[in-house]
């Protein structure tokens, strides 16, 4: 038997945080503020959400290769995001709430953050999943959920 959000092709690392996530320096995610990298670095709250896109900010400039979706930004802006997320190489990270997730499908993610665990196992499972969809199986994708020691 095989569960509807199963996919064989993105690979779960769960991992300690070794720094906690009450300041503004995120060092355990600072590979996923580099050049290149297509991240979607997911926040349990709003205000861990822009606490790490400031950091992000201050790791990538200009402030458009780092952007913030979340269930207060406006359509227009969200609308700008996945757009240049998808057609822009530099836009490399969204951070976000879980918001983000819903009805989403984007291919070009390469990594999925988890700063914390969602309410369940399956709801991670179902978050990381976004944009990959049966027809793009041939993708290889890392989940990333790190956790409070």
């Amino acid at each position: 038997m095989r569960l509807s959000c199963e996919r064989p092709n993105v690979r779960m690392i769960v991992m300690e945080l070794t720094h906690g996530l009450n300041g503004y320096s995120f060092s355990d995610i600072a590979w996923a503020f580099r050049q290149g990298v297509k991240a979607v670095v997911y926040c349990t709250t709003l205000e861990l959400c822009f606490r790490v896109a400031i950091y992000g900010w201050r790791q990538l400039q200009p402030l458009k290769n780092v952007r913030v979706w979340t269930s207060i930004t406006s359509s227009a802006y969200n609308s700008c995001t996945l757009n240049l997320f998808e057609n822009n190489a530099d836009t490399s990270v969204i951070v976000a709430t879980v918001a983000f997730g819903m009805g989403m499908n984007i291919r070009n993610i390469d990594h999925s953050v988890n700063l914390g665990l969602p309410t369940s196992l399956s709801g991670l499972h179902q978050q990381n999943m976004l944009g990959v969809t049966l027809q793009w199986m041939d993708l290889h994708r890392v989940q990333h959920c790190f956790l409070h020691p």
